[in-house]
This record gives structure tokens, C-alpha cells and sequence, in this order.
């Protein structure tokens, strides 16, 4: 049987015990699933693993594989390739770690502090813009895969495109606007997990728009077009910031979210 693999961060992520896009879209196509997607990680982490895997003969002939690139902001040196998940962790407040949990930082602190401030930013973004055209080369060397590009983050830098081979698929969406839109103009992360502790929804979006992205990339894939996939699909405006177990169990009684064990027990009755 052919398999979905999925490269990526908290976009694309498996869950413990909710449903995410992954796993909708791998049964919908009738694949197994390896979904290497990490919380935190760095698209330098993605697309490593996904050329790894290539180079390896880990993808099989059928395989769908879908890459869902980060941004610019994330760290990645040779700690992050065994701890990809620390990528994002000293970007929003380095003050909020703690020394005991990640001894890494601290012991790095003025050359990662000097990193962050003398770094190209428009070369960054250039080389994350290089990755995608590196996954269409391997779209190329292997017509007898499908490759999905799926940004989480709006491409901030535009090369130009020759023509693309039918097996590459580049989607002009981003998962952060769909994100930001379920909640509405006023979204700050930190205080939209003030009383959650961390994103009640699975891949940062709610149940609806998880099945909805499921669908369809289910026809993209089958069909080998993206433009079915548009902002204007999605549900906006369909949660607010949760304070109590009760508003929590609401939007799981509405469909609106899965279950998450860790969640409820965070928030007060």
C-alpha cells in the first residue's frame, strides 16, 4: 500500500489523542501514514528529513508526500537534528525558559543572542524559497510520487517558476491565516492559551477546517490541481479564547473540538 508521509511542524503534527489533517487525508486516500511532522521543529528539520528519506528509499512509488515549511524564525544548529522540537523555544521569550529544561540555550545564550542579530533575513527567506524548488527537482527525478507544498507561514520571497512537473503541487495558502481567521483580528497567541496552557485545536485548527483541509487535498491530490484550495473554503470566526471546562466542553459537544485530556485538566470549572 502506498503511503502519505508529511514533513513539517505543529501544522501538521500527529496528536495523542485528537484527529488531525494527516490522518483524515490518509484515510481518505486509503494510505498508511507516516507523518514525521514536529511541534516546535524548523523547516531546516523538514526538509533534511524529507531528503533523507528520498536518499535513503524510504518513499515508495505511489507515495504522496506533503511538506509544510515553517519560517525564518526558527532555530536550527546541530542540537536541533536529535531536538527539533526546541526550534521555536527561544524566539517568543528566552526570560520564560528555564534554565533546568533547556541547558542548551543557556549554555549558548550570547552566540545564539549574536546569531539572531547579525543573521541575513532576506537570505533566509531566500534559502527557505530554494527548499521548495529543491522538492520540485525531486518531484522531477520522481514522477511516480506526488509532492505537496503547504506553507505554514506566508512566502515572503518570490523566485520565478519555470514550468512545474504535475507531480508537484504548490498551494497559495497559508495554515497561519486560517488559523488566525478562526479566531478573529484580535488573536495573540499567548493570550489565546492563557487558561489552555497550549492550542486546544489539533494543528491549530478546529475540527471543521481539519476535515475541510482534508477534503480538499484529498481532490488535489487526486487530481493532481490545487486551485479547488482557497481561503474562502474555510470557516472563520467559529471559537473564542476558552477560561473554563465548561465553554471547553461546548465546542466538543458542537464538533467544534476533539477531546484533549491535557487541556482539561489545565482549565478551571
Amino acid at each position: 500500500m502506498s503511503c502519505l508521509r508529511v514533513y513539517g511542524d505543529s501544522f501538521a503534527a500527529p496528536e495523542v489523542d485528537q484527529k488531525t489533517w494527516p490522518t483524515l487525508l490518509a484515510d481518505q486516500l486509503y494510505m498508511h501514514l507516516d507523518n514525521k511532522a514536529v511541534k516546535g521543529s524548523s523547516t531546516e528539520y523538514a526538509i533534511k528529513t524529507l531528503t533523507t528519506d528520498l536518499h535513503n528509499g524510504v518513499i515508495k512509488k505511489g507515495d504522496v508526500i506533503i511538506y509544510v515549511p515553517s519560517h525564518t524564525g526558527r532555530l536550527h544548529f546541530t542540537y536541533q537534528k536529535d531536538h527539533p522540537e526546541t526550534a521555536s523555544n527561544y524566539l517568543h521569550d528566552p526570560n520564560l525558559t528555564l534554565e533546568g529544561e533547556h541547558p542548551w540555550y543557556w549554555n549558548n545564550k550570547h552566540h545564539i543572542e549574536w546569531w539572531l542579530l547579525n543573521c541575513d533575513d532576506q537570505l533566509l527567506k531566500l534559502n527557505h524559497e530554494a527548499y521548495i524548488q529543491l522538492i520540485k527537482n525531486y518531484a522531477l527525478a520522481r514522477p511516480d510520487c506526488t509532492f505537496l507544498v503547504l506553507p505554514a507561514f506566508q512566502t515572503q520571497t518570490n523566485i520565478m517558476n519555470g514550468t512545474a512537473p504535475e507531480n508537484f503541487l504548490r498551494a497559495e495558502i497559508n495554515f497561519y491565516k486560517i488559523s488566525h481567521d478562526e479566531v478573529g483580528d484580535n488573536f495573540d497567541y499567548f493570550n489565546w492559551i492563557e487558561f489552555t496552557k497550549e492550542d486546544p485545536r489539533a494543528n491549530h485548527l478546529t475540527l471543521p477546517n481539519l476535515k475541510l483541509l482534508a477534503d480538499l487535498l484529498e481532490t488535489a491530490i487526486l487530481k493532481k490541481n490545487v486551485s479547488n484550495i482557497t481561503y474562502k473554503q474555510f470557516k472563520t470566526r467559529n471559537i473564542s479564547k476558552i477560561t473554563t471546562k465548561k465553554q471547553y466542553q461546548t465546542y466538543i459537544d458542537k464538533g467544534i473540538l476533539d477531546c484533549n485530556t491535557k487541556i482539561l485538566a489545565n482549565l478551571p470549572g
